[in-house]
């Protein structure tokens, strides 16, 4: 290695420490002396092909045969060098700022990216690897998307993309790295011929088979699932022959992870290069459609050790508290209620209260399985057997899939807080967080809110055939959507009811009004 304190270009860069290597180089950091700032400096050395001179640092072939091989793949490292350099600017790909030859071999600067990569954030734990919470993965998703977009479209598949190679800085931006494995597009539309080097299990088969031609952006795509899949289960992606073998059975993910989480992988790393998505934009447009609320994901890890039932979540934003009582011209949004549902009435420790709880979860858990086998015959039942254009349906389906999956422990008169609910006693199935998911009842203790009955997802009021009950007696049922009334009916107290849909701030809308007599007003 280049001792401490060494320096470069005539003083220009300074090395403070050193940090990596590989079989094609060593990484340190280094001191950019005008500027007083820190760089990373990649340095040409081949493992068991060249040595150092430990007076003059000069780098040397210790074999005369491998003279010629040196110098083809330093070629390469310069190329590699001027392929980052010319890339357009992007958040998420690492940034080459100089390149010269010294001491008989070659350099590149880079910024220096103070954090982790993937791979030392999946040791973050201590023994052995531990997964990284969905939330965070589907974040880093997102961002190697936007760095992989920009190097597809210039042309270049990466071709080494795996947990190692995505830098991840303080402030949680991700960083695509080390294009040493990269090839360009010519401009007869020829792939550059030497065979790339591959990562087991990151690799699909056309780059284990080193045929250029089949290479393309599903290449880098396959290495995405492999990563999501090492990121999400802290194992290492199966090979290709073994999912042709097993299929998705070949995927052992834990059972907390969502089911469409799965299935991004699963489409991502199919064996077959066409079955796959086949462009970035591809894979966005099936997130968008199938993780519609990425924010809803879990941001723990069920690590199997208990945990109190109070839940802390993200801050949501407070609404202004409408009058009680809605009125056609001038109606109090009942969506605007739930930011603060809460009740103490009909909370308490006697049995006549938790057997009439438990007579409702029966005949809750019975109408929901009724529920959910009509919501399964209707999905096989429709043309495109997958899904269906109704987006309702379809968040359904995801509900149903995702306590399927998770099967869930059931609670009975849990006490829980969140930004969402506020304190409640809570009775139903929970998730792993211990949030409530699936069918269950809360009944509120602060607020102007009764009781919610109906479905929940990770703690958040969504789906259909929920009842929402206040204190004054007014009483909404039907779809709840982000927490709010969705579409439905909402009666008051005073017998008037509104039938139609609500908007996101849970302001009816679309729909009419009726008198207690049920005449339109």
């Amino acid at each position: 290695m280049l001792p401490v304190g060494s320096t470069l270009q005539m003083g220009k860069y300074r090395i403070e420490r050193y940090l990596a290597s590989g079989g094609f180089g060593n990484t340190y950091v280094a001191k950019n002396v005008n500027f007083g700032v820190d760089v990373a400096i990649k340095e040409f050395y081949m493992k068991g092909i060249t040595q150092r001179d430990g007076a003059t640092q000069t780098v040397s072939v210790s074999n005369p045969e491998n003279a010629g091989l040196f110098e083809e793949q330093k070629k390469k490292f310069w190329k590699e060098a001027n392929l980052i350099y010319r890339l357009p600017q992007s958040t998420h790909i690492v940034r080459v700022s100089d390149l010269f030859e010294e001491n008989g071999t070659a350099y590149y600067v880079m910024r220096y990216i103070n954090g982790k990569s993937l791979a030392e954030k999946l040791k973050e734990g201590g023994d052995g690897p531990r997964r990284l919470p969905q939330k965070d993965v589907y974040g880093y998703v997102v961002q190697v998307l936007d760095a992989l977009e920009v190097v597809h479209q210039n042309g270049i598949f990466h071709l080494d993309l795996k947990p190692a190679n995505v830098m991840v800085d303080a402030d949680g931006t991700a960083m695509l790295i080390d294009f040493g494995a990269s090839k360009q597009i010519m401009s007869d539309g020829e792939v550059t011929e030497t065979a790339p080097p591959l990562t087991p299990g990151y690799a699909p088969p056309e780059q284990m088979e080193q045929n250029t031609e089949k290479l393309g952006p599903w290449t880098d795509l396959y290495a995405l699932g492999a990563t999501i899949y090492n990121l999400l289960t802290a194992k290492k992606p199966p090979q290709p022959f073994e999912i042709m073998a097993n299929g998705e059975a070949a995927l052992d993910f834990p059972e907390d992870i969502f089911p469409n989480m799965k299935q991004l992988v699963v489409k991502l790393m199919k064996p077959i290069r066409k079955d796959r998505f086949q462009s970035v934009d591809e894979v966005r447009k099936w997130m968008a459609k199938n993780i519609k609320k990425p924010e809803k994901l879990p941001s723990t890890i069920d690590d199997g050790e208990e945990e109190d039932v109070t839940v802390v979540m993200p801050k949501s934003p407070q609404k202004e508290k409408p009058a009680p009582k809605p009125s056609p011209k001038e109606a109090a949004s009942p969506g605007e209620r739930v930011a603060t549902p809460s009740s103490d009435e009909n909370v308490g420790d006697g049995n006549n209260q938790k057997a009439w709880l438990n007579k409702r979860t029966i005949i809750i858990a019975a109408c929901t399985f009724v529920a959910v086998l009509l919501a399964l015959f209707l999905f096989k039942s429709s043309p495109s057997g997958t899904e269906t254009d109704n987006p309702a349906m379809n968040d359904n389906q995801e509900v149903a899939e995702a306590s399927a999956n998770e099967e869930p422990q059931t609670v009975e008169n849990m006490k829980t807080s969140n930004q969402f609910l506020g304190e409640c006693i809570y009775t139903g199935p929970v998730d792993s967080d211990q949030l409530p998911h699936g069918i269950g009842k809360a009944i509120f203790t602060q607020g102007d809110a009764k009781s919610y009955e109906g479905p929940f997802v990770h703690g958040e009021m969504e789906g259909d055939q929920a009842v929402y009950t206040y204190k004054n007696g007014d009483v909404f049922t039907g779809t709840f959507k982000d927490n709010h009334f969705a579409e439905g009916k909402y009666t008051t107290a005073q017998g008037e009811y509104f039938v139609g849909k609500f908007d996101k701030e849970g302001t009816p809308t679309e729909g009419t009004w009726y008198d207690k007599n049920g005449k339109e007003m």
